[in-house]
């Protein structure tokens, strides 16, 4: 989506100089809870696991034909303890199962009612985590999840030191006890090519102070050189800001910080000449012999046509990897939260069920995947890749998942995958051409530089700021059906001109003030 061509200098200029207010850092972290939790244990002590372990992983990960990193060490888990007896709870992914996946929800629901359920839930932000937990904040409060503090003392993880990026863990802690414990996240970045950046104007002090200010610099660039900022994501995700403050339950839509990047996302979202945008862009992929978004997005950015792509990390990285292979001057900058720092959205985490009768092993398990090695694999459940909460494996988790994809299983199937290929689908697989793998490997790109990915390590210790998930669409539903998401549907219609930012807000905020409370 091209931003900025139609947005006028003075609405920016008002954003800009808009009071910016100063709110609670983080989505959860916490006095006081809004329900009671359980006490647990004291000091539970680790033993050997075994035993019956149900795992909740979705299909599309439990799935031994992409052998996704998560699922290898688990199942490295169990040859480390043979005693434990392990199984998968695993609903159907994607769209096309929909009526499958909704039954075996509705079923999970049943059974957590009940008092049963998975021992260990393993969950992204996908389709089938948002309706099982439509809310993860109220469930952690509602006594939903395990305390794991303990147990992780127990296995020799501390979760309150400081191997982990700043606010990570507390994003899923009650009164200092964690209940959620983030595996992976994600953060708004722009990738740029050095080159093209230092001939346009652009002022990296004068963008430093929040997004409102960077996005200005990028309008100004564009007056300047007429190169368009491509952005891709939901601004309000990465306010520092809570929209919805469970411990004080109040709701902050009406804040003039919050008002001021709704109105904003507004503007990027109705912007005329996204239509252009992908017109341009589809042409350009019949011409330049790249196939693929990433290489096109690539090829914009180093011939000058494109100054910044801007989206979650997770999302710009197959663009990066393109851009690397093109120039030496590929760079990802991450633009600031209204409180000079970086806001991070939980994209994987791990709870313990509160009805588990198989505490010990579920803790191992879910200290197994915290270990170096663990979150050295590469990307967590998501489709693309993310950044692990320990600090000291985001280089070698990058690495990892550029060599996964360098060496996807397509590429050259053993005759036991080809078996499981046929078995899934109904369909004998067929081999990919050398012309077509090389294609994909040249497209595929190389990795991003030492010094790019160690300034984005500088960058995130900046840190001041971390979401559960994201306002709109991965939490927040009053229902269990994935399909009725009231709030996104509310917030679409707004972004669509349908209505006005104040509409928004008066049809919302009383009814997630009752919400708050109910």
């Amino acid at each position: 989506m091209k931003i900025f061509p139609k947005i006028s200098f003075s609405l920016l200029c008002f954003l800009l100089a808009a009071c910016m207010l100063t709110a609670c850092a983080s989505t959860a972290g916490s006095p006081q809870a809004a329900m009671p939790v359980p006490a647990e244990p004291a000091m539970p002590q680790a033993q050997e696991p075994a035993g019956d372990l149900t795992v909740y992983l979705e299909a599309s990960f439990a799935n031994p034909l992409s052998n996704h990193p998560v699922y290898r060490r688990i199942l490295d888990f169990k040859k480390k303890y043979p005693k434990v007896n392990l199984t998968f709870a695993s609903p159907s992914g994607g769209l096309s199962d929909y009526e499958a996946r909704e039954a075996e929800i509705t079923r999970l629901n049943a059974e957590l009612l009940a008092g049963g359920g998975p021992d260990l839930f393993l969950m992204g932000q996908r389709l089938t985590g948002c309706n099982l937990f439509p809310d993860l904040q109220k469930s952690m409060r509602n006594g939903a999840f395990l305390n794991c503090t303990p147990w992780m003392n127990a296995y020799g993880i501390n979760l309150a030191g400081n191997d982990y990026w700043p606010c990570l863990m507390q994003a899923g802690q009650v009164d200092g006890n964690q209940y959620i414990v983030p595996l992976s996240f994600d953060f708004l970045a722009a990738l740029t090519d050095g080159g093209t950046l230092s001939e346009c104007g652009f002022s990296q002090k004068s963008a430093e102070k929040d997004t409102q200010s960077f996005l200005l610099q990028c309008f100004q660039a564009y007056q300047k050189t007429g190169m368009t900022t491509n952005l891709e994501e939901d601004l309000s995700v990465y306010l520092a800001q809570p929209l919805l403050d469970y411990n004080s339950g109040t709701v902050h839509l009406s804040d003039e910080t919050v008002r001021n990047m709704l109105e904003l996302n507004r503007n990027v979202h109705t912007n005329a000449d996204w239509i252009q945008g992908m017109a341009d862009f589809l042409q350009e992929s019949r011409n330049s012999g790249m196939q693929g978004f990433a290489p096109c997005e690539a090829r914009r950015l180093h011939d000058g046509k494109r100054l910044f792509e801007i989206g979650p990390y997770s999302g710009i990285t197959s663009s990066a990897w393109a851009l690397s292979a093109l120039s030496d001057q590929a760079q990802i900058l991450v633009p600031s939260n209204e409180k000079g720092g970086v806001t991070a959205v939980v994209k994987s985490c791990g709870m313990i069920n509160a009805n588990t009768q198989n505490a010990n092993a579920a803790a191992a398990l879910l200290a197994w995947l915290l270990e170096e090695d663990g979150q050295s694999m590469g990307a967590w459940p998501g489709t693309l890749l993310q950044a692990p909460v320990l600090k000291s494996a985001f280089l070698t988790s990058a690495a990892a998942y550029y060599e996964r994809q360098k060496n996807i299983w397509w590429l050259s199937p053993t005759p036991e995958q080809k078996q499981l290929f046929k078995k899934q689908t109904g369909n004998d697989f067929i081999e990919k051409t050398d012309s077509e793998k090389q294609e994909y490997l040249q497209c595929l790109g190389q990795p991003l530089s030492k010094e790019c990915m160690q300034a984005l390590l500088h960058r995130l210790e900046k840190i001041n700021a971390a979401h559960l998930q994201s306002f709109w669409y991965d939490s927040v539903s009053t229902t269990q059906t994935a399909g009725d998401m009231p709030l996104s549907q509310v917030y679409q219609s707004y972004l669509n001109g349908d209505i006005e930012l104040d509409e928004l807000i008066r049809t919302l905020t009383p009814l997630l003030e009752l919400y708050l409370y109910e």
